[in-house]
């Protein structure tokens, strides 16, 4: 076999087997500060955080019912390992916390009680670049999502 169709095989096979990780050029930008947004399923968003009381937060519309996943995770592989963990808050519609995290990569898979808004309160003490993604897992939100 030529040098060539080898390594368009290996190509085509590891392109197969090994996922492709989200990079910050696949997402659009959050808003300016100060970041207060509504997301939907599907987005995947690359933002920033200024630091010390600097926070994002996002708003998404959920049915009860609904299996949700809102990811954050560093856009900069180095930043895993230093003190500048990425705090989320989960705040349902009636404005009760549902859960909060603090990781380089927070990761809630909810299953929403109430319809309404659910608020995401993202915050870091050092300035960083992360990524938001939100997910339907199974649902209303299935339907919306194919819309």
């Amino acid at each position: 076999m030529k040098l060539a169709y080898k390594l368009l095989l290996i190509l085509a096979a590891s392109a197969l087997f090994f996922p492709q990780p989200t990079y910050p050029q696949d997402s659009k930008k959050c808003d300016p500060e100060p970041t207060d947004m509504v997301v939907n399923y599907g987005d995947h968003l690359t933002c920033s955080l200024e630091g010390s009381g600097d926070s994002d937060i996002f708003r998404l519309k959920g049915t009860a019912g609904d299996r949700i996943i809102f990811r954050v995770s560093s856009v900069n592989p180095s930043d895993v390992g230093n003190d500048n963990e990425n705090i989320v808050e989960v705040i349902d519609p009636e404005g009760k916390t549902l859960a909060s995290q603090s990781s380089h990569g927070v990761r809630f898979e909810l299953a929403l009680e109430q319809t309404g808004k659910y608020t995401f309160v993202v915050s870091n003490f050092v300035p960083v670049d992360y990524l938001i993604e939100v997910s339907c897992v199974t649902g209303s939100c299935l339907a919306k999502n194919s819309q």
